[in-house]
């Protein structure tokens, strides 16, 4: 007797563990079959994301190109200047300093 009860006990165990195994593999399946289902939309909003994107670069290019063109002469010309101005003004600031001290010497 003792026997059949340790061979029973066995078999629950074995049918516990095969119920169990099965309920991993369905639960892998799902995972994979949800995974599959996000890689799928994740493509399809990156293509359409893809297909915007000429249309965009279109926008931003006619857009750009109706902007006023600088004129780099201007442009360094101005840069010049201003740096003109700055060193006449330090020039300015020394030659009062050295008049002051000429003025108390």
């Amino acid at each position: 007797m003792a026997g059949a009860d340790l061979s029973t006990q066995f078999e629950k165990i074995s049918d516990k563990a095969k119920t169990a195994n099965d309920k991993i593999k369905a639960a892998s399946q799902r995972t994979r079959d949800q995974l599959e289902a996000d890689v799928a939309s994740a493509r399809d909003k990156a293509s359409a994301a893809a297909d915007h994107f000429p249309e965009d670069a279109d926008a931003a290019h006619k857009k750009e190109s109706f902007a006023p063109a600088r004129n780099p002469r201007r442009v360094a010309g101005s840069y010049r200047e201003g740096e003109g101005k700055r060193q006449d003004a330090e020039s300015r600031t020394r030659r009062e300093r050295g008049r002051e001290g000429r003025e108390r010497g």
